[in-house]
């Protein structure tokens, strides 16, 4: 059983095509696990603060969970990572939001990883110490891989989706396949 909660940077060092293309690997990757209790899933985007779109308990259905993802949108104002993994920390894989306690805890990161520090970097580590899995989805062409390894729980938990490769089906497909065996293997 895991509780995953998929982390959005809508920030504005974000492209307007970079957004739509997270939003669109989300809307494949995020309605693989509905339908069964084994996982629930979770959205908090982020920019200047995160803000959480749904929680572990609404129990959405897979039409509301797609609606509310289309829905998204791209924020003015600069991306604040490490605000963003502060509140994961703090407030997200809490009861209150439906988190359970005999459960994997896994993030799946979107972001084209621009303005990662060493704060970003420490709360990171706070997650993975706590027995968090942290999924590194870098989108867009000009992405800081270096930054994102650095976050992910294991470098084979990094994945990179170029501008041009989105609505690739082998792309997508390969991340329907790492994101079935981090959350559905223990």
């Amino acid at each position: 059983m895991s509780d995953v909660l998929y982390l959005l940077d809508a920030g504005n060092l974000v492209t307007l095509a970079e957004f739509q293309g997270a939003i669109d690997a989300l809307q494949y990757v995020s309605l693989l696990f509905l339908g069964s209790d084994d996982v629930r899933v979770s959205l908090v985007t982020y920019a200047a603060k995160p803000e959480m779109k749904f929680n572990f308990a609404n129990g959405l259905t897979e039409i509301q969970i797609h609606q509310k993802i289309a829905n998204l949108s791209k924020e003015i104002h600069p991306s604040n990572h490490t605000k963003a993994l502060e509140y994961v920390y703090q407030h997200s894989f809490t009861t209150i939001n439906g988190a359970r306690n005999d459960t994997r805890k896994v993030i799946v990161h979107l972001t084209n990883g621009r303005g990662i520090d060493k704060d970003t970097n420490h709360l990171a580590d706070m997650l993975k110490n706590d027995g968090k899995i942290l999924i590194e989805i870098g989108f867009g062409d000009d992405i800081d891989k270096t930054a994102m390894l650095n976050l992910a729980s294991y470098p084979y938990m990094f994945y990179h989706l170029g501008e041009e490769q989105y609505t690739d089906v082998t792309v997508l497909r390969s991340l329907k396949s790492l994101s079935e065996y981090e959350v559905c293997n223990v």
